[in-house]
């Protein structure tokens, strides 16, 4: 077999960098376009492991020789994309999201934004498209692997020569075993990490072994060839368009992708197939020879668009970004990557290396600046910065008091108290419920401590304070249930006089408003067998679930107040406001009353018609609403953090509501 360029491996590039662009763009059809990284993978440990074993071969493989090769081709165009990215989102970003931006810059230097990004995965960091750079993740993992692999296959090499094959297929195996095991109890490091993804451009480490010492063992007539072919396109499409964001990913879900793309390489290692003839297509090509830097390019150029518009961009909107980002792609493949490419001189010269310390060292400079200065907040007037504060406020203590499930089994000793410094006293009120409670903690402390109430504190985020209900598409732990199971039996073992429940009550039993309608949607069900919930199997099982457990506390003697959910927006308020200020704009939003009572009317109702078992219903409506209107801020201030969290602010504003919760009878 000839190692000579293989142009239908650029057009599986294509297939590989399109089905992830459209994704992120929010494009329909393709909610599985970020097993297009994948293919990524597997095209990589093929040509790197090709290229090695021919080059051993040869005798003439030198390490240090790859890994300026490797520093060739990745980091011209990486290192202008971050450049670029710093100075574009300097204009844009608030002090709290430009220091996020500094920490990824200085993660991706040292070739670890993955390990930043896996550490960020949080129900409460930003969220992604807040994330300029969170693509850098699987250059990461590349990179990592990287520095890694020539080294082991030259050890093998040197002492292991008849077992490489054998040695590096246990290592694969291994690899998939921990992300399939990785995906059901650590799903972030699942997919963010390189043991967990080792094994995909494993496979293409194997074929490469398959193609260079070819063995006759599979069959190579025409017939073959275009079966494996055509099966391999055929898993790449049922990939990108059966998957989706709630597919346990990579986990044995990426075997399809992985040995999809295995396939079409394998079909067209010793002939040219139908499909190989499509990818060599001169457009397929020419967008899978661009694709490296429109996969640098897209997400940044998406996320900006996002930062600039005021409001949520359209399908023509968000094709116009990909347009600039296929521009954007051709300008950096033509003068940056490819000169750089196909200059052995600066290739051979010592400046290459000189170079890339220099800009290493200066991005690392950018990053560690922007932390010092915490996201250099001098870039912006005071009120647009009064505006960003509202969205980088968060509870202090919601390491400690909101649970998750690296803090193990719940225990009557993990709940919170306004001053943990005091003894232990008997509690006289149980606050619990999701992350609404937890926006709300700073100020309910506060209430407790001003008037002298022992109350205990216990959140759980997208979790419901309803007993037995579980979370459409939870996993099958049911900690949501058990979480709340448990809050109900401890009221009434510590015989808790009141308990105050706060949710985001609207969206277990509508769905999602118009904002975010392309993420599942969180309904609640009392029983997860029985298949996808609609909002009319919610609501009947949200009412049956509420009566039953406020008639069982009540029963105990124990009163229950109830928050209504404060009212949401379509539109992230800190940073719809700080877009305003930045172009010296009023700050203001209105949402008509009329669409805010609607989806609040079915859990008003449910629970006002609970108040013979003395339930208590506090309606946050008359706080943030007119007679006509709802807006996220007042006094020129966000009172929101995003669309539906309150701000430190907006949740001060609730306190004269909840003073009569803290001044009932103990």
């Amino acid at each position: 077999m000839s190692p000579g360029y293989r142009p239908d491996i650029d057009g599986l590039r294509a297939l590989a960098v399109l089905p992830v662009i459209f994704y992120h763009a929010g494009f329909p059809g393709v909610a599985g376009g970020y097993a297009g990284v994948d293919v990524f993978f597997v095209i990589s440990g093929y040509l790197i492991t090709s290229l090695i074993l021919r080059e051993m071969e040869a005798g003439n493989f030198s390490i240090q020789v790859f890994w300026l090769r490797r520093v060739r081709r990745i980091l011209p165009a990486l290192f202008l994309v971050i450049i670029a990215t710093l100075v574009a989102f300097s204009l844009v970003y608030p002090p709290h999201l430009y220091l996020e931006l500094g920490q990824s810059v200085l993660a991706q230097t040292v070739f670890a934004s993955n390990v930043l990004f896996w550490q960020e995965s949080g129900y409460f960091d930003s969220e992604a498209h807040l994330k300029p750079l969170l693509h850098t993740w699987s250059l990461s993992v590349e990179e990592q692997f990287y520095l890694i692999f020539p080294a082991v296959l030259m050890l093998l090499g040197k002492f292991f020569a008849a077992w490489r094959f054998s040695i590096l297929l246990i290592i694969a195996l291994g690899s998939l075993a921990l992300s399939v095991w990785g995906a059901g109890v650590e799903p972030d490091a699942a997919f963010y990490l390189l043991p967990t993804r080792a094994w995909e451009l494993g496979i293409g480490c194997l074929l490469a072994f398959k193609v260079v010492y070819r063995d006759g063992s599979v069959g190579t007539g025409s017939w073959v060839n275009e079966f494996w072919a055509g099966l391999g396109l055929l898993g790449l499409v049922l990939s990108v368009i059966g998957y989706d964001r709630t597919t346990p990913y990579p986990s044995f879900y990426a075997l399809l992708p992985c040995l999809s793309t295995a396939m079409i390489i394998w079909a067209g290692s010793n002939r040219r197939t139908v499909v190989g003839h499509v990818l060599t297509w001169r457009p397929v090509v020419f967008v899978g020879l661009i694709s490296y830097s429109l996969y640098l390019w897209h997400w940044p150029v998406l996320v900006l668009q996002r930062a600039l518009a005021l409001e949520e961009p359209g399908t023509l909107a968000k094709g116009g970004a990909l347009i600039l980002s296929v521009l954007l792609a051709w300008l950096s493949y033509r003068f940056v990557e490819t000169p750089i490419r196909r200059n052995i001189a600066v290739f051979t010269n010592p400046r290459l290396v000189v170079g890339t310390l220099l800009v290493v060292a200066m991005l690392g400079i950018a990053g560690t600046t922007i932390h010092i200065q915490q996201g250099i907040p001098a870039r912006f007037s005071e009120s647009a910065l009064q505006i960003a504060a509202a969205g980088e406020a968060r509870n202090p203590r919601r390491q400690d008091c909101v649970w998750s499930k690296q803090q193990g089994q719940f225990s009557d000793t993990w709940f919170c108290r306004p001053d943990p410094t005091h003894p232990i006293v008997k509690p006289q009120l149980l606050i619990w419920g999701d992350s609404h409670a937890d926006a709300l903690q700073p100020l309910l402390d506060g209430l407790a401590r001003e008037h002298g109430v022992e109350s205990h504190f216990a959140a759980y985020s997208a979790c419901p304070a309803i007993a037995g209900l579980d979370r459409v598409n939870e996993d099958a732990s049911h900690q949501c249930r058990k979480f709340n199971d448990y809050m109900v039996n401890y009221a009434i073992r510590k015989k808790i006089p009141n308990v105050l429940l706060i949710s985001r009550f609207n969206l277990y039993t509508n769905g999602r408003d118009r904002f975010k309608q392309h993420l599942p949607p969180p309904l609640i069900t009392s029983d997860p067998t029985k298949g996808e919930a609609s909002v009319t199997s919610a609501r009947k099982d949200f009412k049956a679930a509420a009566t039953a457990m406020i008639t069982k506390l009540a029963q105990h003697g124990i009163r229950t107040y109830v928050l209504l959910q404060v009212p949401n927006y379509n539109i992230e308020p800190t940073a719809y406001g700080l877009k305003l200020a930045i172009r010296g704009r009023a700050v203001a939003y209105e949402r008509p009353r009329r669409e805010i009572q609607a989806r609040q009317r079915f859990v008003s109702e449910t629970f006002t018609e609970l108040s013979h078992l003395g339930v208590v219903v506090i309606d946050p409506t008359e706080v943030f609403c007119d007679q006509q209107s709802c807006s996220p801020y007042i006094d020129g201030r966000s009172a929101y953090r995003d669309e539906h969290h309150l701000s430190n602010y907006g949740a001060a504003q609730l306190r004269p509501s909840l003073v009569q919760v803290f001044s009932a009878p103990k």
